[in-house]
């Protein structure tokens, strides 16, 4: 489980240009171009030296540079942001914002001029936060009263509506949002019993008081769809697992990484596991249409 805030400062577009000089950086064969493609994070180097632009600001990839322009060779470079747009971003990189600027290639051509092969997008970094949700599952541990409680639910009306809540009001949109999935554990003597439910609806928050003087709770109704589950497992069965305290899990958090994605696999082979014991045509030779008209024939 991790207590952390997803948060990163908004970027804006900047600018789109073509990288020049591209044909004197980078030949048919270079190796280079195998690290390209659409998305490819970039760096853009100051270049004070360059003895053809006062404005250089050459373009890398963004692994070849380690913030430092002084320090770096500029016999790796893609290219250069082209003269004609460079004074500008020049001018901001001088003044010491090169920190709050990132590129990309949006495009990349097979074919044509080598100069007008690529493209990219270059954005500026606002004081703006924005929250970005990690594509990580979330965890829940529920005591036996609550395990009774959602398989009734789920019995009954196909759902399982619980709240989640903080005292802070302000940290109520890091709690789970729409479409994404929560594991559900259960300790069950032995063994763990593991749903996997996806947030379908959310209600109004509220607030809800305990103590005037401390406490002031703000709560949201969540309604969780099963997607799998009831699944056993024992946890001395997966190495992830190890040193992981399943009855301390709440929602409210994300699991790391490396939990999530273990979860993730468990998920996925008991839906494969599933799905071929349910597929009654598990014989492909049965797509045979000279060998269906023979089996059908004989019925």
């Amino acid at each position: 489980m991790e207590n952390e805030d997803f948060y990163q400062y908004k970027k804006v577009f900047f600018k789109e240009c073509a990288v020049a000089g591209v044909s004197f950086h980078l030949k048919y064969d270079d190796e280079l171009w195998d690290a390209l493609e659409v998305g490819t994070k970039l760096a853009l180097v100051r270049h004070k030296d360059n003895k053809h632009d006062k404005n250089a600001v050459a373009v890398a990839l963004a692994d070849d540079f380690d913030g430092d322009p002084e320090d770096f060779d500029f016999d790796f470079i893609i290219g250069y942001v082209p003269r004609s747009e460079n004074a500008e971003l020049a001018t901001l990189l001088d003044a010491g914002y090169g920190s709050k600027f990132s590129a990309e290639v949006t495009t990349l051509k097979t074919q044509g001029n080598l100069n007008d092969r690529i493209r990219i997008t270059i954005y500026l970094e606002t004081n703006e936060k924005v929250l970005v949700r990690p594509d990580r599952l979330r965890a829940q541990s529920i005591n036996e009263r609550e395990l009774g409680d959602l398989i009734y639910q789920l019995n009954l009306k196909g759902c399982y509506n619980t709240l989640y809540g903080y005292e802070d009001y302000n940290r109520q949109e890091i709690l789970p949002s729409l479409g994404e999935k929560i594991v559900f554990v259960h300790r069950d003597r032995n063994r763990e019993i593991l749903f996997l439910m996806m947030v379908t609806e959310t209600g109004d928050p509220y607030i809800k008081c305990e103590d005037r003087e401390t406490t002031y709770d703000v709560l949201r109704a969540w309604h969780l769809s099963n997607i799998m589950g009831p699944i056993y497992i024992k946890k001395s069965d997966y190495n992830f697992l190890y040193g992981e305290d399943l009855k301390d899990y709440q929602a409210e958090y994300y699991l790391n990484k490396e939990v999530s994605d273990g979860f993730k696999k468990i998920f996925e082979k008991e839906l494969f596991r599933t799905l071929n014991r349910n597929n009654i045509d598990m014989d492909p030779s049965i797509d045979d249409p000279e060998l269906r008209e023979e089996i059908l024939g004989k019925e």
